[in-house]
């Protein structure tokens, strides 16, 4: 499996609209990808940003768009999203003001499973946030739950990380190109 991870484009803080360039970064990726295609299907979260840069890139590739939740990045209220303490604790969760970090880790571990049983050997298009594609990443690195606080990754918006399916190229099975 070919999994092409995608953080949304450029967005208004509080409106999740894509701005100008967010909509220009995402056409840009979507050209981008349009050589690099065909592919078999694109999942992107059920937020709006997310939406909005999957269906540009769906128009672009002929590509089917599925919406999944499990996609959607971690829920913080606006109170708790300034104390850093709560947020980078890994198992911190009151339910309705702060999904826990170990939480979305799972959630977003059930869609890769998942994923790769049903699209073996296909190239997918993940379209999502920087939390989400971090816990992709740490998912098909290997990086178990313990590790994730001391290890990050940011990927810009609008940005793309390819990863191909090897169990001839890499032990854990997976090679990253970035």
């Amino acid at each position: 499996m070919e999994l092409y991870i995608i953080r949304h484009g450029e967005c208004v803080e509080n409106t999740n609209l894509l701005t100008l360039l967010g909509v220009e970064e995402i056409k840009n990726l979507a050209n981008i990808l349009k050589k690099e295609g065909p592919f078999d299907v694109i999942y992107s979260s059920s937020y709006r940003q997310a939406i909005d840069s999957a269906k540009l890139i769906e128009r672009s590739t002929k590509t089917g768009l599925i919406i999944d939740k499990r996609l959607d990045e971690r829920y913080i209220s606006d109170e708790l999203k300034n104390d850093k303490e709560i947020y980078l604790n890994v198992n911190y969760e009151i339910k309705g003001k702060i999904e826990s970090i170990s939480s979305h880790y799972e959630r977003v571990s059930f869609f890769m499973d998942e994923l790769k049983q049903k699209y073996s050997g296909e190239k997918i298009i993940i379209v999502a946030h920087m939390g989400t594609t971090q816990m992709l990443l740490y998912y098909v690195l290997g990086i178990p739950i313990e590790k994730i606080s001391s290890i990050a990754f940011s990927i810009p918006m609008g940005g793309l990380i390819k990863i191909k399916d090897s169990t001839v190229l890499s032990p854990e099975g997976w090679t990253v190109f970035i």
